[in-house]
């Protein structure tokens, strides 16, 4: 397990866009998302994860991520998850 430490910053320019090399494409869609926990499937380029989150506390949270296959996460966003993004 693993602990995620979030920050956000509010950016004060559009600056940043010059700087960028690459892009990925990505994909995700929610199989749970409660106050206690999140559950999300993702691909991004051709990579597919399960990502599970646990409630935030602080500005710290458990966090659990897993490969899997590449068709069982296409199948999970189409068939199972309720506004895959």
């Amino acid at each position: 397990m693993a602990i995620e430490i979030e920050r956000k910053f509010l950016l004060v320019s559009d600056a940043w866009r010059a700087l960028i090399s690459r892009s990925e494409t990505f994909r995700q869609g929610y199989l749970s998302n409660t106050k206690r926990a999140s559950v999300r499937v993702r691909i991004a380029d051709e990579m597919a994860t399960l990502n599970i989150k646990g409630m935030t506390l602080g500005v710290q949270r458990a966090e659990y991520e897993y490969t899997l296959p590449l068709p069982d996460v296409m199948e999970l966003l189409d068939q199972l998850c309720e506004r895959p993004l």
